[in-house]
């Protein structure tokens, strides 16, 4: 399976406001993130363990209240214990709604892995929860996010799943620069169910992200 590309174009037309006020009514962030990870999987009843180093896009804007995020990761990992080596890819797009401290999130996914067995491809329904708090006055804030799957359908129709993601993180929003970066640990837990049974599929690792921003929505994030 070829890996899923994301491309993500973000426009906002306010032109009936000052400058100043724009700049404090939305907030847009776009960038690129490495995905050091593990991948643990069952092959034919054994659970094997594969690494790679993956790639990803992040897009998001948001006012206030109400947002849109959309991305896309993916990549190549190498065989290790008891695994084949095999290619991995999900893409989401997300409402928001909430403060920017807290909110909650809706939206589709799609997943899919290429191996030796072929390529199976997964939709499904994404909800779930963020929590962005500052750090006293340094422009970071310490990020929690969980989401679960509903409704997972192969591509085929046969088959069925379920799945839940983790994340923990720290962002980092520079008051004079429209940039930003972010460290954290990500899980995306999967599991395929068909008529053979359960095929557990989940992937681990670390986060680092750097990105463009434009906007701010709290304090000490907005633009200089």
């Amino acid at each position: 399976m070829k890996q899923i590309m994301g491309y993500v174009l973000v426009t906002g037309v306010l032109a009936s406001h000052p400058a100043g006020a724009l700049a404090q009514s939305f907030e847009a962030r776009v960038g690129g993130f490495g995905y050091l990870s593990r991948r643990s999987a069952a092959f034919g009843g054994t659970v094997g363990t594969e690494n790679g180093v993956l790639g990803g896009l992040a897009a998001q804007i948001r006012s206030r209240y109400l947002g849109l995020s959309a991305g896309a990761w993916g990549g190549s990992f190498s065989a290790d214990s008891g695994a084949a080596a095999g290619k991995i890819a999900n893409a989401d797009v997300s409402l928001i709604a909430g403060l920017p401290a807290f909110s909650l999130e809706a939206g589709y996914a799609r997943r899919g892995f290429s191996g030796a067995v072929g390529t199976i491809t997964w939709s499904f329904v994404r909800l779930g929860a963020r929590l962005e708090l500052p750090i006293s006055s340094s422009g970071a804030y310490a990020g929690l996010s969980v989401a679960g799957y509903a409704a997972v359908k192969e591509q085929n129709g046969k088959g069925a799943g379920s799945g839940a993601e983790g994340e923990t993180s720290i962002l980092y929003l520079p008051a004079r620069l429209p940039v930003y970066f972010r460290i954290g640990y990500s899980i995306h837990r999967f599991t395929a169910r068909s008529a053979t049974g359960a095929v557990p599929d989940d992937v681990s690792g670390i986060i680092l992200g750097i990105g463009l921003r434009f906007g701010g929505i709290r304090a000490g994030a907005a633009s200089p």
